[in-house]
C-alpha cells in the first residue's frame, strides 16, 4: 500500500480551507497544528500497519508455498506454525498438531517427538542447530531422510521465546548421491573387471581349445568323461566372465537373435550359489516351443536378473528361504512370448502394487535398494515393445509377468559346425595362410595344433613387431591378432598397416578378452573389424573362418 505524505503544513492548510477562514486566532491555529501533527502520526502509523500486514501476508504465502517444512515452537513447547510442507513431509495435518505440546500423545511415532524435543531445548538456550540427514519413518511406511536448521525466535529483549525449524526432505537427493557414488564405484570396478577378464579369458581359451581337441582324440570312457567335465566347467566360467562384463559396461541395445529360455538359464546360473545358500529351491518350467526373437539378450538378462534378485531378497527376509519358479510359454495366437517369475515371499501390499515401477520408489532400507531396478526393467521391456506387470495377494507371494512380441529374428542362429575327427583334415578350396599374433603361448600353441587339422597353414608372431617383420616378407590370407600385447599392440599394428599395407589391414580379425574398457571399445568402433571374443570355442572359431573365407563375415563376430 502506498501512503500519501501528510505533512503538518499540508494538514493545517487542508483544515484551514475546510473551516473557510485564514485569519483565525493564534490559539485556534495552534490547536489545528497540534491536531495536524496527531493526524499525521496516526496516518503514518496506519501506513506502517498496512505495510506490515502486506509483508506478513507475503511471508505467510511464501511459507505456505514452500517445499520446506516451517515449524515454530513456543517457549512453553506448543507448536504454533505447521505449514503444508510440514503436513506432507511428516504425514500429519495441521489441525492435529497446532497448539499441541511437542510431546503430544496423538502422534503414534517417537521419531518426530524425539527430533523436535532434542533440538528445541538446544535452540531455547540460544544455539543454532543443524539437522543433517536425520531418519524419519513416515506414517505410510516410507523411510525419509530430513535435513534443516533450528534457530531461536527472540523477543523484544533479545531473549529466546521460541524456536523456528526449517526442515527439508532430502531423501531423493540422498538416493541420487548414493547412485552417483555407486556409478563412480562401478566405473572403477569396470576397469578392474576388464583387466581381470582379459587375464581369465586367455587361459580359458586354451583350456576350452585343448579340452575339445582331446575330445576328438582316442580316449577311454572314464578319461572322456573327465575331459567333458573340464570343458563344461570352462564353458561355465566363460559365461560367468561374460556376464560380469555385461553388467560392468554401458552399452546401446544390440538387436539380434535371442533365446529367452537361454537368457533365463544364464541368470539362474549367475545366482545359483546365492540361491542355494539362501535355501531357495528353483523350478524352471521353460516351454520348448518358444521362437527365437529379435531382442537384446543382454538387456533381457538385466530384466530377469533384477526380477530374480528381488524375489530372492523378499523370500530370504520373510522366512529365510522359499521356492522360486520361472515359467515361459507362448500365447495361443503365437503373438506373445510370456515369462513369469513367481516367489512365495511376503507379497506386495495393495497400496504399493501400482507404484513399484515408479523411479525411486522403494520400501527397502537405504543401502538395500534404490528404487531404480524395476523402473529400468519397465523401460527395457517397453523398448522391446512388450509389457511387464506384477500380481500379488499380500502375504501369499508375488508374480512378475513379462510379455514380449514373438517377432522372428532377422537372422537364424547357425548350427555349430562339426569338428574333424582325430587325424582327419579338411582342405579349403585353396590353401589358406593364417598369421596368429598373440603373446599367450598357450593360445598360439593351441591354434598351431588345430588349424592345420582344418587345412590351414599357420605362422605365429608373439607381438606386433614380429608380425610386421613376417608381413613384410609375405602376405597372409588372414591375420588373427590380439589387441592387448606387450610392445607393439594390436591397435598400433593396425595403424601401421592401414598406412603402409592397406590391403593387408583389411584382412585382420581381432581376438580379445577385453571388450569392456573404453579404449578397446573406441578402437573397435573406429576400425570396424570383426572381433573374436575370448574365450572362444573351436566351433566358434571354425564358424568364423568358414564365414570369412566364404565372404559372408560383414559384421563383428561375437
Amino acid at each position: 500500500m502506498q501512503c500519501p505524505l501528510y505533512s503538518r503544513e499540508r494538514l493545517v492548510g487542508v483544515l484551514t480551507l475546510f473551516i473557510g477562514k485564514t485569519d483565525l486566532p493564534a490559539e485556534i491555529l495552534e490547536f489545528i497544528q497540534a491536531l495536524a501533527s496527531v493526524l499525521a502520526v496516526a496516518l503514518d502509523n496506519l501506513c506502517l500497519l498496512n505495510d506490515l500486514q502486506e509483508a506478513r501476508q507475503q511471508l505467510d504465502n511464501a511459507i505456505a508455498g514452500s517445499n520446506d517444512a516451517f515449524i515454530i515452537v513456543s517457549r512453553e513447547g506448543k507448536i504454533l506454525t505447521w505449514n503444508p510442507a510440514a503436513e506432507r513431509i511428516f504425514g500429519y495435518p495441521a489441525e492435529l498438531v497446532l497448539d499441541k505440546p511437542v510431546d503430544f500423545a496423538k502422534i503414534p511415532t517417537e521419531e518426530l517427538k524425539d527430533l523436535v524435543q532434542r533440538l528445541w531445548g538446544r535452540v531455547l538456550e540460544g544455539a543454532c542447530v543443524t539437522i543433517e540427514e536425520e531418519p524419519y519413518q513416515h506414517p505410510d511406511g516410507r523411510r525419509l531422510w530430513l535435513s534443516g536448521t533450528g534457530t531461536p525466535v527472540l523477543d523484544a529483549a533479545g531473549r529466546p521465546s521460541g524456536a523456528l525449524f526449517v526442515i527439508h526432505d532430502v531423501t531423493r537427493e540422498r538416493i541420487i548421491k548414493r547412485q552417483m557414488e555407486q556409478t563412480e564405484r562401478l566405473s572403477a570396478l569396470g576397469q578392474i573387471v576388464a583387466g581381470v577378464a582379459h587375464e581369465l579369458n586367455n587361459p580359458l581359451t586354451s583350456v576350452l581349445g585343448f579340452g575339445q581337441l582331446l575330445l576328438n582324440g582316442p580316449l577311454n570312457d572314464e578319461a572322456r568323461k573327465d575331459v567333458e567335465r573340464i570343458v563344461q566347467q570352462a564353458r561355465r566360467m566363460s559365461r560367468i566372465v561374460q556376464n560380469l562384463l555385461t553388467f560392468a559396461r554401458e552399452r546401446e541395445p544390440e538387436w539380434t537373435a535371442a533365446d529367452l529360455n537361454a537368457v533365463i538359464r544364464q541368470v539362474i546360473e549367475m545366482r545359483e550359489h546365492e540361491l542355494s545358500v539362501g535355501n531357495i529351491q528353483v523350478t524352471l518350467e521353460l516351454a520348448e516351443d518358444l521362437p527365437v526373437m529379435r531382442a537384446d539378450p543382454y538387456q533381457l538378462q538385466q530384466v530377469f536378473f533384477n526380477l530374480v534378485l528381488n524375489a530372492e531378497q523378499a523370500m530370504r527376509e520373510a522366512h529365510q528361504g522359499g521356492r522360486l519358479t520361472v515359467r515361459t510359454s507362448l500365447s495361443s495366437d503365437g503373438e506373445w512370448v510370456r515369462a513369469e517369475v513367481i516367489d512365495d515371499g511376503p507379497g506386495i501390499p495393495p497400496q504399493n502394487l501400482k507404484r513399484i515401477f515408479d523411479p525411486f520408489f522403494t520400501t527397502k532400507e537405504v543401502g538395500k535398494g534404490t528404487g531404480l531396478g524395476l523402473s529400468v526393467c519397465y523401460g527395457i521391456v517397453e523398448e522391446h515393445g512388450g509389457r511387464i506387470w506384477a500380481e500379488s495377494e499380500y502375504g501369499k507371494g508375488a508374480t512378475f509377468i513379462v510379455e514380449l512380441p514373438a517377432r522372428p529374428a532377422e537372422e537364424a542362429v547357425p548350427a555349430a559346425p562339426k569338428l574333424p575327427a582325430a587325424g582327419e583334415t579338411t582342405t579349403p578350396p585353396a590353401t589358406r595362410r593364417i598369421l596368429v599374433v598373440d603373446d599367450e603361448d598357450a593360445i598360439t600353441f593351441m591354434l598351431q595344433r588345430i588349424l592345420p587339422l582344418w587345412g590351414y597353414q599357420v605362422a605365429v608372431a608373439e607381438d606386433g613387431r614380429e608380425a610386421l617383420r613376417r608381413l613384410a616378407q609375405e602376405d597372409y590370407d588372414l591375420v588373427l591378432c590380439d589387441i592387448r600385447m606387450p610392445g607393439l599392440k594390436g591397435q598400433d599394428l593396425m595403424s601401421i598397416l592401414q598406412e603402409e599395407r592397406p590391403a593387408q589391414a583389411e584382412r585382420i580379425i581381432f581376438m580379445t578378452g577385453d571388450t569392456v574398457s573404453p579404449d578397446t571399445q573406441a578402437f573397435l568402433q573406429e576400425v570396424s573389424r570383426p572381433v573374436l571374443r575370448k574365450p572362444f570355442t573351436l566351433e566358434k572359431l571354425q564358424e568364423l573362418l568358414d564365414m570369412w573365407f566364404a565372404g559372408r563375415l560383414d559384421q563383428p563376430a561375437e
